[in-house]
């Protein structure tokens, strides 16, 4: 955000937009010698009393960030199996793995899914 001196902190990354276009050839010419599974950190560079710094993990193309979050991951693979079901006029009937139905919009091919442990 502009500021009127540059930092970082806990809510955001400020400066004047001086500064912000300083900040942006200063993460340029860090990524263009870095390379996948290193670090760029970037502190001193852009404001030298800041207690935060931006650091900036490099990762391989076609990460997912999600396969890095315990709570994005399942705890054990899930295998899709879908099996058709009666439609009903306008709209269609859907059952899920807990067997609870629930109205969806009609459709023209008609199923319902299961998760199952793989």
């Amino acid at each position: 955000m502009t500021w009127p001196e540059a930092g970082f902190d806990d809510h955001a990354i400020r400066g004047p937009l001086t500064d912000l276009a300083r900040l942006a050839k200063l993460i340029e010419a860090k990524l263009a010698t870095a390379r996948p599974g290193s670090s760029v950190r970037i502190q001193e560079e852009f404001a030298a009393d800041s207690p935060y710094a931006l650091v900036l993990d490099l990762r391989e193309d076609g990460f997912d960030p999600a396969a890095e979050n315990p709570f994005c991951r399942p705890k054990t693979p899930l295998i899709r199996k879908t099996y058709p079901i009666n439609q009903t006029p306008g709209s269609v009937l859907s059952a899920t793995r807990d067997k609870r139905p629930k109205l969806a919009p009609a459709l023209p091919k008609v199923f319902w899914a299961a998760d199952e442990p793989g």
